[in-house]
């Protein structure tokens, strides 16, 4: 948020900084020695914000055609300096297409015209080249220079953003702009640092040793349910590298597990530590990222694995955002030796956000899990669905729907072959203004059910109501 803020302070003293654009006086092509010089008055925005209205008052007044704008090219090269100056997005949709006709015209000026119209239209990579391109032509020009490293920075590259700012803190600038570049290179080491997860929450097993629905089938005889008390608990650590262009190190450590009071025993925690590389421009993000996992049950080593994952999120459009990943993995069990063999996991979910209130998701997960043991190797298929919600007295609220369905590959030793159901309901509430240190209280209530055709894992359905706690940092 912080960094959002920052941008969008930018883009409005942007406009401040390209009212003395090498293009602000003139209406022929000047050589690079004739351009104005940078300066900045008190009253220079208001001034252009007046000659702007004069000129789209005498347009609009006079209800001139195109023809008629064209056979007067000066007024045409004015408003369309005023228009590319005040970050006009329409008058640039009308007065580019027109400009580009007339016989006589300063290419440079249409070329800055249109890569400010890229800028705003959000498509920073064609903007960005159409800058570097003036910029040969005007390397000592600062707002232009200001301008691209604005364009880079939103097109992800934020190396080359930060040079063009370093190099832009060697001029003369005005105090609020040079102040403005200091708060974006903050931003953008921010970015770059470390970050920190944390969450937890109490955890009421009322069947912690998975015992099924009937207790005695046959000869086959079960222990009754037991309860146990305990934490479930979260941590991660991610840190970005710019390197060059849109590309980045990945480095991510992450600890997640559950631990019981009285019944240690239970106790389950999964590490995991990767690094890879990822690509990023305005819209969308991609990483290919080696991992390694090891996963303790009680107090012992239980498993390890080494894979690969690869994510990548695309913006669809301004409503609409895909994330997807796969992974695969070889695993390994030290004492389970039937169990060892490759994982594979497919996750796609689509984002889709009406309004800035709320937000719906929908999820399809994919899976094939391989053992020695055919009889422990399965296919598993899941939806999910999610809805996220801001109410009135800062009140917000989040549902998430999911189910899941296991198809093993062959029969056990009593000659089942296992198919698995699993169902789930979170339903989470908390109030935005309601924390404590960064950290955010949310009361959630949680259901879930595994139905199954072996008698030995049908399970009753189990519910909580706990307090989850999270923080970023």
């Amino acid at each position: 948020m912080f960094f959002l803020r920052i941008f969008s302070q930018a883009l409005m003293l942007t406009t401040v900084f390209l009212s003395t654009s090498i293009y602000s006086q003139s209406v022929e092509p000047l050589s690079p020695d004739e351009r104005p010089t940078f300066h900045l008055s008190k009253n220079t925005l208001e001034l252009l914000q007046e000659t702007e209205e004069k000129q789209s008052t005498v347009i609009q007044e006079q209800n001139m055609t195109s023809q008629e704008l064209l056979a007067q090219p000066v007024l045409l090269t004015q408003a369309l300096n005023s228009a590319i100056t005040l970050q006009d997005e329409s008058a640039l949709i009308l007065l580019l297409p027109l400009y580009a006709q007339l016989p006589k015209k300063d290419e440079m000026l249409y070329k800055y015209g249109q890569a400010m119209l890229f800028f705003l239209q959000e498509n920073p990579k064609e903007a960005v080249q159409l800058y570097e391109e003036i910029l040969t032509s005007y390397p000592n020009s600062s707002p232009l220079r200001f301008q691209l490293a604005l364009s880079l920075l939103a097109d992800k590259r934020l190396a080359a953003a930060n040079e063009q700012f370093t190099q832009l803190n060697n001029e003369e600038l005005p105090p609020e702009i040079r102040q403005t570049i200091k708060n974006l290179q903050a931003g953008i080491a921010k970015q770059l640092e470390w970050q920190f997860n944390f969450h937890a929450h109490g955890l009421m097993e009322r069947n912690i040793n998975g015992s099924p629905v009937k207790q005695q089938v046959g000869a086959w005889k079960f222990a009754p349910p037991e309860k146990a008390y305990g934490l479930a608990y979260g941590l991660s650590a991610d840190k970005l590298w710019a390197l060059d262009g849109h590309w980045y190190l990945a480095v991510s450590a992450s600890a997640n597990g559950k631990t019981f009071w009285q019944k240690h025993e239970y106790d389950d925690l999964l590490l995991r530590s990767s690094i890879g590389l990822m690509w990023k421009n305005s819209k969308n993000e991609w990483g290919i990222l080696p991992f390694h996992e090891r996963r303790f049950y009680g107090s012992d080593s239980y498993s390890y694995g080494n894979g690969l994952r690869l994510q990548g999120n695309w913006q669809i459009n301004e409503h609409w955002k895909w994330f997807a990943n796969y992974e695969i993995a070889d695993n390994r069990f030290f004492t389970r030796k039937h169990l060892d063999g490759i994982s594979q996991r497919l996750g796609n979910t689509l984002f889709y956000r009406p309004d800035i209130k709320q937000y719906f998701t929908f999820g399809i997960d994919l899976g094939k899990e391989a053992a020695k043991d055919r009889s422990n190797a399965y296919d598993y298929y899941g939806l999910r669905l999610g809805w996220g919600k801001e109410w009135q007295q800062g009140i917000s609220s989040m549902i998430q729907i999911h189910a899941l369905k296991k198809d093993y590959a062959e029969k056990d030793f009593i000659q089942i072959k296992r198919q698995d159901e699993r169902y789930g309901l979170n339903l989470s509430l908390w109030k935005r203004d309601w924390h404590w240190q960064n950290f955010t209280p949310r009361l959630t209530y949680q259901w879930k059910r595994q139905r199954s055709n072996h008698f030995a894992y049908d399970q009753a359905a189990e519910q909580n109501i706990f307090i989850e706690i999270s923080k970023d940092f």
